[in-house]
């Protein structure tokens, strides 16, 4: 789902936090907001499971290469398209 439907988004960068960052997920989802999850090049899986287990409920960007949790946030930000982040 886009999160243009939204007023808020939360960006959460990930990096081989597989299943950890569902706690996060779940969290924003279950509040109402959306959920930007930059996966910053996950060498276990991440993106692949993310995708299985949220579909669109999410927007997942994903970063060729793992460019460190700023380079992710900032990716994220540029992605959200709710009121606030």
């Amino acid at each position: 789902m886009s999160d243009s439907a939204f007023s808020v988004a939360y960006v959460i960068p990930t990096y081989n936090r597989w299943p950890r960052v569902c706690g996060a997920i779940d969290s924003v989802l279950a509040a109402g907001a959306a959920a930007v999850v930059v996966d910053d090049a996950s060498t276990d899986g991440t993106a692949e499971r993310l995708v299985a287990a949220y579909g669109p409920r999410l927007t997942l960007v994903r970063q060729p290469q793992n460019r460190e949790k700023s380079a992710a946030r900032n990716a994220g930000l540029a992605a959200a398209t709710a009121e606030f982040v």
